[in-house]
């Protein structure tokens, strides 16, 4: 028997929900409103992505993360304008079960030690071309056994062994080094649609 996972996202620009990352169009000004809703009528996880540009538009949208915490009762996951190990701190507090970094900013790649260093680095997995084969397999065995919660990678980490897929998110989607030329040739954006519906899961391109 197959299981639907409802998973709504809330993008907040300015203290309102928005309708996408480059469509700032306001769905309404009330976000808690917004996230009760999708608590009630029966969503099984939460995605809030902070599209906010300065730190005092980014102090408001965890306040609203806070908020929005106190008032649902299923599992909240949060990214954007996460530039320091203190905001992911920030977010955790705020009660987010998950904070995500965005891979394709060096800001990110820059934080991923630190953060796994500060909350726990069995919790994330990196996979990329720069690792050797050992620290390779460890992170393998650690995606594998379930202990990696966060897998971040480039485009052959969508094969990554996670067993309770929450959530695909590729980031510039539209860049030409998702498409793999050589044997096996694969576009990562097709197998993260395949990975999606299968799982019952969201997809998330940007």
């Amino acid at each position: 028997m197959s299981y639907k996972r409802l998973t709504p996202c809330i993008f907040i620009a300015g203290g309102k929900a928005v309708r996408w990352f480059d469509d700032r169009t306001v769905l309404t000004e009330d976000v808690i409103a917004l996230a009760k809703q999708y608590n009630a009528n029966g969503a099984d996880e939460l995605l809030v992505f902070d599209l906010s540009d300065s730190d005092e538009d980014h102090e408001e949208s965890i306040d609203l993360i806070k908020k929005i915490n106190r008032i649902i009762s299923i599992p909240m996951v949060a990214g954007g304008n996460i530039r320091r190990a203190e905001d992911v701190k920030k977010l955790l507090y705020a009660g987010v079960k998950r904070a995500m970094l965005n891979f394709s900013k060096k800001v990110s790649i820059d934080l991923i030690k630190e953060v796994s260093l500060r909350f726990g680095k069995e919790k994330i997995a990196v996979l990329h071309s720069k690792l050797s084969q050992g620290e390779r397999f460890d992170q393998w065995k650690n995606i594998k056994s379930g202990k990696a919660k966060i897998v971040i990678g480039a485009r052959s980490a969508i094969f990554a062994p996670v067993e309770n897929l929450g959530v695909i998110i590729i980031d510039e989607e539209h860049d030409s080094s998702y498409k793999s030329d050589m044997a096996p040739r694969y576009k990562a954006q097709d197998i993260a649609k395949y990975l999606a519906k299968k799982n019952n899961i969201p997809l998330v391109l940007r």
